[in-house]
């Protein structure tokens, strides 16, 4: 694959942290919906909620996952990923995409029948269903760093919660049962659609536009490589504290007068905001 020349825009993406999901996807949509229903913190912040069909059916859901959302469960995330990630078709998405865009390219170099996925012969499961079970069950990280909680008020002060929604969610339901009900999350988003100005992908997709993003989970933060979607600030080249810095001075937007209010602080309390994401 090569980035064809009429091309307007381009990004690159780092894999998203997916452990913990399965709670994510059993937070009740209404609480997403009241968190955009709120009155926010500062008058810029506007965030939507994405409501989308999941592939195995049933009522529209809040976004929880996907850059610029637009996805709801673990198996349509599982679905999505086989195809763009594997090329392998399966019973939700059955056309493969073209190298090139060619689809002549398709009968040279896969002559395998489609949907590529099929049942497991002992379980009866398709790749993408274990797929999902896995995501699903695979626990969240945890929600208190092991350095404590020192700069979660310096968080709150600055305005990183009317995004990064610090109050905890309780699940309420999924279909693996009593295991992921009732349990208190921290995931630290509001699952909402914003304009982050000139941090955004220059994407469209679906109804999100350009600029806008879905405010990612900063649970699990210590446990990454990179940071934001495109990975541009490393872990292993700025150290943790400088790769949290780098990312809150690219933050735009809805998000500019946080970055602002984190600016004025002292070494200390920047200091203290980033040993939260350990």
């Amino acid at each position: 694959e090569v980035v064809p020349p009429q091309a307007d825009a381009v990004a690159e993406r780092v894999t998203p942290l997916s452990i913990g999901i399965g709670l994510l996807e059993a937070i009740d949509d209404a609480d997403i919906l009241a968190n955009a229903a709120a009155t926010p913190v500062d008058p810029s912040i506007t965030g939507w909620v994405r409501m989308t069909q999941p592939f195995e059916g049933g009522p529209m859901r809040a976004s929880k996952m996907g850059w610029k959302g637009g996805v709801a469960t673990a198996l349509s995330f599982a679905a999505d990923a086989s195809l763009n990630e594997m090329g392998l078709t399966n019973r939700f998405i059955t056309t493969e995409n073209a190298p090139q865009g060619d689809a002549s390219l398709l009968t040279i170099w896969d002559n395998v029948a489609d949907p590529e996925d099929f049942p497991d012969p002992v379980t009866g499961l398709e790749k993408i269903d274990r797929l999902a079970d896995f995501q699903v069950l695979f626990a969240g990280p945890p929600h208190t760093p092991k350095l404590g909680m020192t700069g979660e008020q310096v968080f709150e002060d600055i305005g990183c919660a009317g995004c990064h929604r610090s109050d905890p969610y309780i699940t309420t339901g999924h279909a693996e049962g009593s295991v992921l009900t009732g349990v208190e999350v921290k995931p630290y988003t509001d699952f909402l659609i914003h304009d982050m100005g000139s941090l955004g992908d220059g994407i469209v997709d679906g109804p999100s536009t350009e600029g806008e993003m879905m405010t990612r989970t900063l649970w699990g933060l210590g446990l990454r490589q990179a940071l934001l979607h495109d990975g541009r600030h490393e872990v292993s080249v700025l150290g943790f504290a400088g790769a949290v810095d780098a990312s809150i001075q690219d933050h735009d937007g809805e998000a500019a007068f946080s970055r602002d209010n984190y600016n004025n602080l002292t070494q200390t309390e920047q200091d203290q905001l980033a040993e939260i994401g350990r």
